[in-house]
């Protein structure tokens, strides 16, 4: 009955969803192995004992922390119904479908950890020994290979849809957007979210995006699959930067303490702490890609920002379609330094001496474009023989070359 209890649950139910593709081709394929002689002639598919035992082991459960042999035999009859007529017949022997999935439940529950919520244990469960079973099988459907959500994803996609599910007590698969806003307010609920990877900067993302077709000041309702849609739309986008989101808020909330804002100077100053530029250099953020950041609020005469601004701009710098500007922007800068007599052009030697040099190409590496040969390339610009390259020369000429090798090759930009 306490098996029963824990496991009949809505939530439980969702972390089967998610994964039940791949339970279903498991519970195939070793349905049809060790079936007892007076039940292999049945239509329905059902899973013996031995090929109960078969599974556990080849899923590596019995080396792992908390699973033991004993688990196996009482999972297995844990699974089973109770019918008033089990002594005149076989199936007693074997696990049917629904039986299987309970007996699942079981083991799961035999050898979890009673601090951890036993929809999340479900799920973890799932995405790592089954998923690698299914794997091992080499039963992977379509359906599971295309379009069905990572395996990172499936811990954040089950608590959205138990939080929606929270909200939409008359099950109509539709809840308005105002009760999600107030929903993700809870400091609770950010916890929940923030365990999916799932922070509470992405929360504030997630909303402004839903503002555009559900504004604030109506009273629209939103369905699951929109709101899993955008979920996964925008881990989609910010995935290039996803590692450095935790990093970065924390020193934000250092120095705006809670208001949401801070001044662009500390946390420029900020930013330059070597632990931190540590921790965002692991995270894929190079020292370029901040300061591209700030050159980006410069241009639009930016004094303060919130974290939103700082994700949102860093996404722009890292997305490969900006990729080109971003090394245009990158060579303009060098170009006017290098300008002094302010003629509009740079000779041969000018250009070797400023554009080939380990910053310009850390730079341009870290925005994963190639540095051209100068001393090649300066003679297929500069077309009228001139001597010297106008910018506009070089930024034809550049745009031409980056489109032409696919935005770079394997560069590998310094920190």
């Amino acid at each position: 009955r306490g098996l029963h209890k824990a496991l009949f649950q809505e939530a439980c139910c969702l972390a089967y969803r998610e994964s039940l593709d791949i339970i279903r081709s498991v519970f195939e394929a070793y349905a049809a192995r060790n079936r007892h002689p007076c039940m292999a002639k049945r239509v329905v598919p059902t899973l013996s004992y031995a090929a109960w035992v078969s599974l556990v082991r080849d899923a590596c459960l019995l080396s792992s922390d908390g699973f033991h042999h004993d688990h196996v035999a009482t999972a297995f009859v844990l699974g089973k119904e109770l019918h008033a007529d089990e002594t005149s017949g076989w199936r007693h022997m074997e696990l049917s479908w629904s039986e299987f999935l309970v007996a699942l439940g079981a083991l799961v529950r035999l050898g979890g950890d009673d601090s951890e919520l036993f929809e999340d244990q479900l799920d973890d469960f799932f995405a790592t020994y089954m998923d690698e079973l299914h794997r091992n099988l080499g039963a992977r459907t379509k359906k599971s290979e295309e379009g069905s959500p990572t395996v990172e994803h499936r811990k954040l996609l089950r608590c959205i849809e138990r939080l929606f599910l929270r909200v939409d007590s008359g099950r109509t698969g539709r809840i308005k957007v105002k009760d999600l806003r107030q929903l993700f307010q809870e400091p609770f609920v950010l916890l929940d979210l923030a365990a999916g990877n799932f922070s509470k900067t992405q929360v504030l993302l997630l909303l402004e995006s839903l503002s555009v077709d559900y504004p604030e000041e109506t009273d629209c309702e939103i369905p699951l699959d929109v709101l899993v849609a955008n979920v996964l739309k925008l881990k989609e986008s910010v995935k290039n930067i996803d590692k450095a989101i935790s990093p970065l808020e924390r020193a934000f909330d250092e120095i705006g303490e809670g208001s949401g804002t801070v001044p662009i100077a500390d946390l420029k100053s900020q930013l330059q702490t070597p632990s931190l530029i540590r921790k965002l250099v692991t995270a894929g953020i190079s020292t370029h890609d901040l300061a591209f950041m700030f050159r980006l609020f410069e241009e639009v005469d930016m004094e303060t920002v919130t974290m939103q601004d700082v994700v949102r701009t860093l996404r722009q710098a890292r997305d490969p379609q900006f990729a080109i500007r971003r090394g245009l922007q990158t060579l303009y800068r060098y170009f006017n330094e290098a300008d002094i007599d302010e003629s509009g052009g740079l000779s041969r030697e000018e250009v070797i001496d400023t554009l080939t040099t380990a910053q310009v190409c850390d730079e341009l590496a870290a925005a994963n474009l190639q540095n051209p040969d100068w001393d090649v390339f300066f003679d297929e610009l500069d077309v009228n023989k001139s001597g010297d390259l106008s910018w506009e020369e070089i930024e034809d000429g550049m745009t031409l070359f980056w489109h032409s090798n696919k935005l770079g090759g394997d560069v590998s930009p310094s920190p």
